[in-house]
C-alpha cells in the first residue's frame, strides 16, 4: 500500500489541481483525435442480444446526476453477467456510486473495440468485479473538473482536496493502484478541448484497470 499520510496526499493532489492548467502529460499517439463517444444525451440503457450467449446491457451516454435509479432499474431487468460502457464522461461523485452499484451486483465491466470510456466513465467502469478493455477500446483519463467560482482559489483547493480524497478511497476499494492518480490522471487537464490520455495496454495492466490482461510488472503497492 502506498505510504502517504492522508494530509500529505490530499495536499499534494490539491496542488496538482491548481496547476492542472499547464501542459498535459500527452495523449498517446494511438489515441484517435476524434474518439467515438457516440450518444451525447443522458446515459441510456439498452439490452443487446448475442447468439448463444447471455444478453448484455449497454450503458451509452453522459453520466448525469439522476443516473442511479435508471441504472438500478436496468440491472433489475436482465440476467446477464457484464455491462458494456461507452461515455464521454459526466457528473463527478455519482460516477462512483454507479460503480459501487455495479460492484454490488457482481457484474463485470467491458469497453468493446472502438468504444470510448472517458473521465467520469472511468470510475463507473472500475466498479466491475472483473474489468476488460478490448483491443481497440479506449480508456481515456483526465483530471476532475470544477464548477462554480473558479476565481476563489481557496474554494478550488477545498474542492480539490475533497475530490482527490474520494478518488483515492474509491480506487483502493476497487483494487486499482492509486498511483494511477498521481502518475497519469492528475496530470491531464480537464478543460474543454483537452485530449485526455489513452492508457496503453501495459498501463491498463500495471495499474490493475484491466484485470484480465497479462502481468507486466504490476506494482503490488497502491
Amino acid at each position: 500500500m502506498l505510504k502517504v499520510s492522508p494530509s500529505g496526499f490530499v495536499a499534494a493532489i490539491a496542488t496538482c489541481a491548481l496547476l492542472a492548467g499547464g501542459p498535459a502529460a500527452g495523449a498517446q499517439p494511438s489515441c484517435p483525435p476524434r474518439p467515438d463517444e457516440s450518444y451525447q444525451g443522458e446515459m441510456r440503457f439498452t439490452v443487446q442480444s448475442r447468439a448463444g450467449q447471455l444478453p448484455v446491457p449497454v450503458a451509452d451516454g453522459v453520466i448525469d446526476r439522476n443516473i442511479l435509479p435508471r441504472l438500478e432499474a436496468a440491472l433489475d431487468a436482465f440476467e446477464g453477467e457484464e455491462i458494456w460502457l461507452r461515455s464521454s464522461g459526466g457528473e463527478v461523485g455519482v460516477d462512483r456510486e454507479a460503480g459501487r452499484l455495479i460492484r454490488s451486483r457482481g457484474l463485470r465491466t467491458r469497453i468493446p473495440p472502438g468504444w470510448t470510456c472517458r473521465g467520469a466513465c472511468n470510475f463507473m467502469f472500475l466498479g466491475g468485479i472483473i474489468r476488460a478493455v478490448d483491443e481497440g477500446g479506449l480508456f481515456i483519463v483526465q483530471m476532475f473538473a470544477h464548477t462554480g467560482n473558479l476565481n476563489d482559489v481557496a474554494e478550488v483547493g477545498r474542492s480539490s482536496l475533497r475530490l482527490a480524497t474520494d478518488d483515492h478511497r474509491y480506487l483502493i476499494q476497487m483494487g486499482v493502484s492509486t498511483r494511477l492518480l498521481s502518475d497519469i490522471m492528475y496530470r491531464e487537464p480537464a478543460r474543454v478541448g483537452a485530449p485526455g490520455r489513452c492508457l496503453t495496454p501495459e498501463e491498463l495492466s500495471h495499474y490493475n484497470v484491466d484485470t484480465g490482461r497479462p502481468f507486466v510488472g504490476r506494482s503490488s503497492s497502491n
